[in-house]
């Protein structure tokens, strides 16, 4: 029994140890050591309870403590970033992110993955969405405004705007007299990227099949 109760108290602070991690939560999956370029990046230090003023040292970028363990890594440049906690000049944990810059963005009508879309697709989603293919940065990306200038034979060029990603009434209305062949020209739509700035997505065109 003494030999067991040695053996507990012996192993105990390795398994409280390993319950400590390094996390970023801005990320869909926060068990991956990825952090993104130029972007905030929500890391947390979990399992780690204590209340005191922890140190930590970074290698690539700023960290900001923002409190109860939590801290926003904005990395500078692309390749690693080691995080390190220490307390008291013991180290509690290091851990190595890989620093990834988010890919490019795609914005395209819901349901849509072509060039070409019958009305009742549109109808069925009205709305633009973004993506950013092989990207685990869970920040949405905002579209504010966009303009619709509708060609056919019904209709000469003719130009809508729209606030938000949503067609408007008058957008729809257009759309439900469009016919084979007619096409819906996106430009000027604009977004926020996750880094905060205002960019404006390049011109695309949609066929009526």
């Amino acid at each position: 029994m003494r030999r067991f109760t040695s053996l507990l108290f012996s192993i105990l602070p390795i398994v409280c140890f390993s319950q400590v991690n390094i996390i970023n939560r801005s990320l869909t999956d926060s068990s991956l050591n990825i952090a993104y370029l130029g972007l905030d990046n929500a890391i947390e230090l979990t399992g780690y309870k204590k209340s005191v003023k922890l140190i930590f040292l970074i290698t690539n970028g700023t960290m900001t403590d923002i409190g109860q363990n939590r801290y926003v890594l904005r990395p500078k440049n692309e390749g690693e970033c080691i995080i390190s906690f220490h307390n008291q000049g013991n180290k509690i944990i290091s851990k190595l992110f890989r620093i990834d810059t988010l890919g490019d963005m795609k914005i395209r009508l819901a349901g849509v993955q072509d060039s070409v879309a019958s009305i009742h697709q549109i109808l069925a989603n009205p709305f633009l969405i973004s993506e950013i293919p092989k990207s685990y940065y869970k920040s949405p990306v905002y579209i504010t405004s966009f303009i619709a200038t509708f060609i056919g034979e019904k209709f000469d060029s003719v130009r809508t705007n729209a606030m938000g990603n949503l067609f408007t009434q008058e957008q729809i209305d257009i759309i439900k007299q469009l016919r084979q062949r007619d096409k819906i020209l996106f430009q000027d739509v604009y977004f926020f990227w996750p880094d905060g700035r205002r960019r404006k997505y390049p011109p695309f065109v949609i066929a009526i099949k």
